[in-house]
């Protein structure tokens, strides 16, 4: 393993130990050898192939609550649109974080990610082919504002006073 791939599984391990993760299902055939170096259990599963996008989400909503989700070369079968509701439909079925290894080219843009609420946490080599590791968690990625709260609400001196 070079040096590069040492990063992307360090920043998987991290993320593992950071955050207490139990329970990692990997999405793909090429699963990191993360249980070796941390006290978690991997599954690895395979998505439908040819990708199929009833069947595919058929499947997501089958798989087991995991502490962490790492979507990996299986999602190199997808275009644009089917990685993208892959990416959705395992954000919706309550898997708390989800780390996706996005090789480049990729099909999928970075406003796309952002708009799932995925954040870009590295960007790095594996295996001579440049990976983007982005990151789900359901726990930060809304971060609270300062405004948002009760008391900047609607002006409430004035509730009650004036009517129009």
């Amino acid at each position: 393993m070079n040096q590069s791939n040492h990063r992307v599984l360090a920043l998987l391990q991290h993320l593992i130990e950071q955050n207490a993760v139990q329970q990692v299902l990997y999405l793909g055939n090429d699963a990191p050898p993360l249980a070796e170096h941390a006290q978690c259990t991997l599954q690895s599963v395979s998505l439908c192939s040819p990708p199929s996008e009833a069947a595919t989400l058929e499947q997501i909503a089958g798989f087991p609550h995991s502490d962490l989700v790492i979507a990996g070369d299986a999602m190199q079968q997808f275009d644009r649109e089917q990685g993208l509701q892959v990416l959705a439909a395992l954000r919706n079925h309550l898997q708390a974080r989800i780390c996706l290894l996005a090789p480049e080219p990729s099909p999928w843009q970075f406003t796309d990610l952002i708009g799932l609420g995925f954040k870009r946490l590295a960007r790095c080599e594996r295996d001579a082919q440049v990976v983007t590791l982005y990151s789900y968690a359901i726990s930060d990625y809304n971060f609270t504002r300062e405004w948002n709260n009760s008391r900047f609400w609607a002006n409430p001196e004035m509730f009650g006073k004036y009517w129009w």
